[in-house]
């Protein structure tokens, strides 16, 4: 696959739109961007796992 990249000269300016911060993405009720909710039981879960793989990577090392 042979792509074609944009010669960029180094001295250009950059544009004041790339140098904006990143836009809030909930914003719109339409798409499928909220923050992740985690049950109580599921979150214990996930942290008792994490800790039983750093036991275990230790124990292995």
């Amino acid at each position: 696959m042979n792509v074609q990249v944009p010669a960029v000269d180094p001295g250009a300016e950059v544009p004041p739109a790339a140098l904006s911060p990143p836009r809030e993405r909930f914003d719109r009720p339409d798409r499928d961007t909220e923050r992740m909710k985690l049950s109580r039981p599921v979150s214990w879960f996930l942290l008792a796992f994490g800790v039983w793989s750093w036991f275990i990577w230790i124990t292995f090392y």
